[in-house]
């Protein structure tokens, strides 16, 4: 299972009664993209959705605190696969602001000007 698996079922664990199962079957399909270059975006936009859940549940979820031990390890992957550049470390920025300070996942509305941008992105191509 990736990161955003674990911390989805974390989430919902948290809400009421969650179950243990090593039969859990997770099937990570590759972006159905024209480019590789929108490839790279959808990974660019899971990536950070990875982010700001893994912050959100680091402060906020039951149980879960020993994951603030993770996060700097999955900020420095997404600079060693995105760059660092002001645009990414914006973007990591606001991640941690939205996940770990206000307390919202990915699927929040704040998380939708990152998408918003990214969609507008990929209309110029």
């Amino acid at each position: 299972m990736l990161g955003e698996d674990l911390e989805y079922s974390m989430r919902i664990a948290g809400e009421g009664i969650g179950y243990f199962t090593c039969r859990a079957v997770v099937a990570h399909l590759p972006p159905q993209a024209a480019s590789q270059e929108k490839a790279r975006d959808a990974d660019y936009l899971k990536f950070c959705g990875l982010l700001q859940n893994l912050s959100y549940l680091a402060f906020h979820g039951p149980q879960a605190n020993h994951m603030a031990g993770y996060l700097a390890g999955n900020f420095r992957r997404f600079f060693r696969s995105h760059g660092f550049r002001v645009e990414t470390a914006r973007d990591a920025v606001s991640c941690l602001w939205h996940g770990a300070v206000r307390g919202h996942p990915a699927g929040h509305a704040s998380g939708e000007k990152l998408r918003a941008r990214y969609r507008a992105r990929e209309l110029r191509r």
